[in-house]
C-alpha cells in the first residue's frame, strides 16, 4: 500500500481535470516519467543543427527495437559486468 496519498483536488480542478494534467489521459498531480527520451530528443536535434551549420546532409537512420531476447541477453550481460 502507499505510504502517502495525493493532495486532494481544489474546486477549480474538480471542475475542468483536464486542464491541469501534464499529458493527456494521465491523472492531475501525477508526473509521467519519460526516461531517456527527452535526452535523446536533445541529441538528435543538436545532431540536426550541427549538420545544417557545417552544411553537411542530415540523414537519420531507423533503428529497430531490440528483440526481447536480446534485450535480456544484454541485460545479463551488464549484470554479470557489474559484479
Amino acid at each position: 500500500p502507499p505510504r502517502v496519498a495525493l493532495l486532494p483536488l481544489t474546486e477549480e480542478q474538480k471542475a475542468a481535470p483536464h486542464e491541469f494534467g501534464v499529458v493527456d489521459n494521465m491523472r492531475t498531480r501525477v508526473i509521467p516519467v519519460l526516461g531517456t527520451s527527452p535526452a535523446i530528443m536533445g541529441q538528435a536535434m543538436a545532431a540536426h543543427v550541427i549538420c545544417s551549420v557545417a552544411g553537411q546532409t542530415f540523414l537519420p537512420e531507423y533503428v529497430p527495437p531490440l528483440s526481447n531476447k536480446a534485450a535480456k541477453k544484454y541485460a545479463e550481460a551488464l549484470a554479470r559486468r557489474e559484479k
